[in-house]
């Protein structure tokens, strides 16, 4: 269900997101053949707060109240700092696809963070979605054959928990932005939080060798710090303010589709038959989560 400006706009901004972090898998998974994924979440944190700083320097002319800096720094710690790490960590491990299929679980996480919290009501149908999507990441994940010393389950997991914590970002992130004109003033200190995990990155940065940094490799983080961060993270917050957060989530759902494409097209990846069902269960839970139902009665919720 959207409010009465989820209009087009928003609609075409939070495809673009999609699009764009499709995207991202492929980039990011080719850049992290030389660059430790701790380093890029150092050098990308840093590029995105940065870029925000100028923005809102030059053309916001609006502050954070006071009284909101230890809501976002909260915040900054699911949405930027535990998403970003876990996404590198997890992507390192896993292929592009997978991770893609994974990413789908945000509004799952979304609308189950929702209920926890009680910013949404427990629908039933929404909780049977909220079933089948995890039955759909356990199949993937390979839940009957569970071995942690798998490279593979350890970057799905990654990717899981990543989930889970930007979806938790979304539901508490929600009412903050939407008291502010502009989503570039949340966000500009958003970031600016997640530069205090920076110092956390120094062994991996002191790491790294000149080559590293070849023209490809500085193109491609370049992009990696002005479309699927700054860009996708504005767009987020900015449909926020116009749309439930249930239908900034549900676009995810075209992140699969980008990511596949592009893995195997440049990366030469191989879709496997686990992924079929898995996705089926996965975008059928998710489907079920964020369409539009009744409330369950009182005696169910508490049952």
């Amino acid at each position: 269900m959207t409010r009465p400006g989820a209009g087009p706009r928003v609609h075409l901004a939070l495809a673009a997101v999609s699009v764009i972090f499709g995207s991202n898998y492929v980039v990011a998974k080719v850049v992290m053949d030389d660059v430790p994924p701790m380093a890029l979440f150092a050098v990308r944190t840093a590029g995105a707060s940065l870029c925000l700083y100028l923005l809102h320097r030059i053309w916001i002319h609006e502050s954070l109240q006071r009284r909101d800096l230890l809501p976002v720094a909260v915040y900054s710690f699911f949405g930027v700092v535990v998403n970003q790490i876990l996404f590198l960590w997890g992507l390192e491990r896993t292929t592009p696809t997978n991770a893609a299929i994974l990413v789908c679980t945000i509004p799952a996480f979304t609308y189950g963070w929702a209920v926890l919290l009680r910013r949404e009501p427990a629908v039933r149908i929404r909780l049977i979605g909220l079933a089948i999507a995890f039955l759909g990441v356990g199949y993937l994940i390979g839940i009957e054959e569970f071995d942690l010393s798998s490279e593979l389950v350890q970057g799905n997991l990654f990717i899981v928990i990543n989930s889970s914590s930007f979806g938790l970002y979304l539901v508490l992130t929600k009412p903050l932005v939407s008291r502010y004109r502009n989503p570039v003033t949340v966000l500009r200190w958003t970031f600016a939080f997640a530069m205090l995990a920076i110092p956390f990155s120094i062994p991996a940065l002191s790491r790294l060798q000149a080559p590293a940094f070849s023209p490809t490799i500085l193109v491609a983080i370049g992009f990696m710090i002005l479309f699927p961060t700054v860009l996708t993270y504005l767009l987020n917050n900015w449909a926020l303010q116009r749309a439930d957060a249930s239908l900034v989530a549900v676009y995810i759902y075209l992140q699969p589709i980008v990511a596949a494409s592009l893995s195997i097209a440049f990366l030469g990846e191989q879709l496997t038959l686990r992924m079929l069902p898995a996705v089926v269960a996965v975008f059928l839970g998710v489907f079920c989560v964020t369409r539009p139902t009744t409330r369950l009665p009182k005696r169910d919720v508490t049952s």
